[in-house]
């Protein structure tokens, strides 16, 4: 799921404002409303009202606003990895970009209780119905650690086991695929786990025991220990959202 960081929407900035230049290690899409807005990277740009300027992680960059600007800012480290060509894009919103765009920040601000989960939907299809234009290099060997990892969720599973089991020392493994997914193995399965589990929770009719089974805990008090430490309420209140 997409992590939030910011999700503002049409704030105002005052004429002849700026934000000095700085660098972060998430993704920004800052939307133009009404104004224009002049971003400082490699060169300097000119967001015009109705573009979005996107930039990646890394990528030193400041702003100035030469009029009052009305924005919307999103702040987000998706869950998989992709990247665009000079870690910057200037784009000018057609109708269908602007459509799904809004929906992310509707939904952040609505009272739904699935709010985070529905504007993370509609991130991941913005991104990749409109942004992913060049993946980086795939590794194969990740690849396959991860689909072991998803087909096996349920097993007792450890960065040593998994580290011999694809010819790798626990060291070097745990560092590659963090380059490569940008988390650890161990948060990646519990991730996995987790989200496994809020599936069988609000879609099946199975009971707490079997449930923390196939998420791959031994116990109910081990998986509602995790699982209230990832989502922030415990499994049996997760499932009564759905009811």
């Amino acid at each position: 799921m997409i992590r939030f960081i910011v999700c503002n929407r049409k704030n105002t900035a005052p004429a002849l404002s700026q934000a000095d230049m700085h660098v972060h290690d998430f993704w920004q899409i800052d939307w133009i409303h009404e104004g224009r807005a002049e971003l400082e990277c490699k060169s300097v740009e000119e967001i015009r009202s109705g573009s979005i300027a996107v930039v990646a992680p890394g990528l030193r960059h400041g702003y100035r606003f030469p009029v009052p600007v009305t924005m919307s800012v999103v702040k987000f480290a998706p869950h998989f990895k992709f990247s665009i060509p000079g870690g910057f894009m200037n784009i000018a919103l057609t109708d269908g970009m602007s459509d799904i765009l809004g929906r992310v920040f509707d939904e952040y601000v609505s009272p739904h209780r699935h709010r985070l989960q529905l504007a993370s939907r509609y991130m991941e299809i913005f991104l990749y119905k409109y942004m992913i234009t060049s993946v980086t290099g795939r590794d194969t060997l990740m690849d396959e650690v991860a689909a072991y990892m998803a087909a096996n969720r349920e097993k007792p599973m450890t960065d040593r086991l998994l580290a011999e089991m694809h010819g790798l020392s626990v060291n070097h493994f745990i560092k590659r695929f963090r380059t490569y997914f940008g988390t650890t193995p161990a948060d990646h399965l519990r991730s996995m786990r987790i989200e496994a589990a809020k599936e069988m929770l609000l879609f099946r009719e199975r009971a707490m025991p079997e449930i923390a089974r196939a998420s791959g805990y031994a116990d109910i008090a081990s998986f509602s220990k995790v699982f209230k430490k990832v989502t922030g309420v415990s499994p049996s209140a997760f499932r009564s959202l759905s009811v």
